[in-house]
Parts: structure tokens; sequence; C-alpha cells
């Protein structure tokens, strides 16, 4: 399990993709009907990179130690 929680907002996702060109870990992908959505969460080592280039801040990366439960 990993130590970070990618969080997407969906109401202020429009799905432009950005966050997955910049995932270095194929974490978030593209649905069918052209969605955001996570493929594998405990990939994700908190790089931050989606959430810094999300033109919407629509994607949230939290520490899962740190995070409210």
């Amino acid at each position: 399990m990993g130590k970070y929680k990618p969080v997407l907002y969906k109401m202020w996702c429009k799905s432009c993709g950005i966050c997955v060109y910049f995932c270095p870990n194929d974490v978030i992908g593209v649905d069918k009907i052209g969605e955001i959505y996570f493929i594998n969460q405990d990939k994700c080592v908190g790089c931050r990179l989606c959430e810094l280039h999300c033109p919407d801040f629509a994607i949230e990366i939290q520490d899962k130690e740190t995070s409210i439960k």
C-alpha cells in the first residue's frame, strides 16, 4: 500500500488529460468516455506533478500518514 493518496474532485475536472501526461507512474488514466480516473493509487509516489499542473485544481495528493480520515 502506497504512502500517498491521490484525490480527484470530479466536479472541478474538465478531463483535459494534463495530469495523465505528467504522471510518471501511470497512476492516472482516461476511460472510454474521456473521464479521468485512477488506475492504481498504490503506485503514487507523491511527486505532485498532476496536482501542480492541473489548471482546475481538481487533483490533490494527500499523505496517508497525516491526512484526516
